[in-house]
């Protein structure tokens, strides 16, 4: 049902910052005749570096998800600590603008696709928004928030009337407790009761619950070491240096802060294995080398790449 085509991580510092622990869904209509791999293809362009991004476009034929669920997406207008921009999955119903039997059609695929959602995350229909809930813009402007509601909560007493006649479940069905939805070795076991599914997963550190799509739902966030450790001492800067580069993590995680210093610098969010990050600026203290860019809202950021003392390197730049 939900196609994963994730934009370009090098745009994740305009498009999606910071980390996000999900509480809800935000309905949008895109106000053009796009398709769903358009509106995709349009965030993910070289050149678009403007604060505006969305988790799924959908159309009549598919739904694209192009940013993850656990980064935010700048949607609400309602600022950058917003409930809306930092803590909802945004979707965006495709041909709005002229309506008619496409936008029909989309609007019944994001009402299958947002049951799924709530189903998934365990919520209520409670959880959805529309975008005017938390900023003065007419959106959705076509879509009636009522009658899509009462699309969706059929679509959720559809599931809850299948599941209660014990209908078979197909393996599409079912959540996987692994270590990565790419290694099928390490499965615990798969279930169709969301909850039965955490409690393995709470027994095993290290293993995640994914859904039929190969999307991690569980949990949102994984818990990473602090990276670098924190020091009590003071790591005083030596010099600094204009240099751009490409930075590609090649550890678990690493944390970005708005100092080059783990004493003072507050945590801004983080990169994560694989990850790149475009900087503009190198920092070296007593104790690291840092990098350095201009964020998605403006601040400049920091990231720790080496540590000095045993030449430590989290990540490689090119």
């Amino acid at each position: 049902m939900l196609k994963q085509q994730l934009i370009n991580s090098s745009k994740y510092d305009v498009k999606c910052p910071y980390e996000m622990n999900p509480e809800g869904i935000c309905i949008h209509n895109t106000a053009n005749d796009a398709s769903a791999q358009n509106e995709r293809d349009n965030v993910n362009r070289e050149d678009n570096n403007a604060e505006v991004s969305f988790h799924i476009a959908i159309d009549d034929i598919e739904s694209i998800q192009l940013i993850p669920f656990n980064r935010n997406t700048w949607h609400a207008g309602d600022g950058g600590n917003g409930q809306g921009n930092r803590k909802y999955i945004s979707i965006e119903i495709c041909y709005s603008k002229s309506g008619g039997d496409r936008f029909n059609k989309a609007e019944a695929m994001a009402a299958r696709v947002v049951a799924k959602l709530l189903n998934d995350y365990g919520w209520g229909i409670d959880k959805v928004k529309a975008h005017r809930d938390f900023s003065n813009k007419n959106c959705p402007h076509r879509t009636d928030m009522n009658n899509l509601k009462q699309m969706i909560q059929s679509e959720l007493n559809g599931s809850s009337a299948n599941n209660s006649n014990n209908a078979s479940i197909s393996t599409s069905d079912l959540y996987r407790v692994r270590k990565s939805w790419g290694d099928a070795s390490t499965q615990k076991g798969s279930y169709s009761n969301f909850n039965n599914a955490k409690i393995e997963c709470d027994k095993n550190y290290g293993y995640s619950i994914y859904n039929s799509n190969g999307i991690k739902v569980y949990p949102v966030t994984t818990p990473v070491p602090p990276t670098p450790p924190i020091s009590t001492s003071t790591d005083s800067e030596v010099k600094r240096y204009s240099e751009n580069g490409k930075c590609t993590i090649t550890v678990d995680a690493i944390n970005f802060r708005d100092k080059p210093s783990t004493d003072e610098g507050v945590i801004q969010g983080q990169y994560y294995n694989n990850e790149s990050v475009n900087y503009d600026l190198v920092v070296i203290t007593e104790k690291y080398i840092w990098i350095s860019w201009i964020g998605g809202n403006g601040s400049r950021r920091y990231m720790p790449i080496t540590q000095k003392s045993n030449n430590e390197k989290w990540a490689y730049c090119v």
